[in-house]
């Protein structure tokens, strides 16, 4: 195939080209002789028939997704079309746990990956920021009692103590400008 001779930067210029033509067949197609998605070529759609193909596409190939390019871009673009297998993946490799707020208050499937990782390691401002992330989603009062059963709300330092979330929950939606009667809900 004459993929296979193509320089780097010719490989994901095909690779962007068929990506932007949303098409899964020549997505699989391509995928197939590339064995690579390389992260610089990724970027989030504007609209949601084009997260929806992204999100398929990174679901996917979560494999085939290289690692070693640019995480950043990787982390934004899967967070942003709920890409749980590249997410997961992610999460494997690369322990990076700045991410967990958007996961803790993401889609359900996002969710879920929140409650394969022990809480015990993690900082106690970064389990907050999971916890506020919770907080933030639709089903807050499920999620958050989820994570606090798992022990994501005891302290690091010492496990008799909680985290106390109210303050800083509360902090973020003062500097998020929202009006005192959408707070009295969130604060129940």
């Amino acid at each position: 195939m004459i993929v296979n001779h193509m320089e780097d930067e010719e490989t994901k210029a095909v690779m962007q080209a068929v990506l932007a033509r949303r098409d899964i067949k020549l997505a699989d197609a391509a995928v197939r002789y590339t064995k690579c998605i390389p992260a610089q070529i990724l970027s989030v759609p504007d609209h949601l028939s084009g997260q929806q193909f992204m999100r398929e596409i990174l679901n996917r190939y979560a494999k085939y997704t290289d690692v070693e390019d640019d995480i950043k871009i990787l982390w934004q673009t899967a967070l942003a079309c709920g890409a749980e297998k590249l997410v997961s993946r992610l999460l494997k490799e690369t322990k990076d746990y700045q991410y967990l707020p958007e996961i803790a208050g993401g889609r359900e499937e996002m969710f879920a990956l929140l409650l394969h990782i022990r809480p015990g390691g993690i900082l106690d401002e970064v389990k907050a920021e999971v916890l506020c992330g919770a907080l933030r989603s639709g089903d807050w009062k499920g999620r958050f009692s989820i994570l606090t059963e798992k022990g994501w709300k005891k302290s690091s330092v010492n496990r008799r103590e909680e985290i106390r979330v109210a303050d800083r929950f509360a902090g973020k939606l003062e500097q998020k400008n929202i009006p005192p009667t959408e707070t009295a809900v969130w604060r129940r």
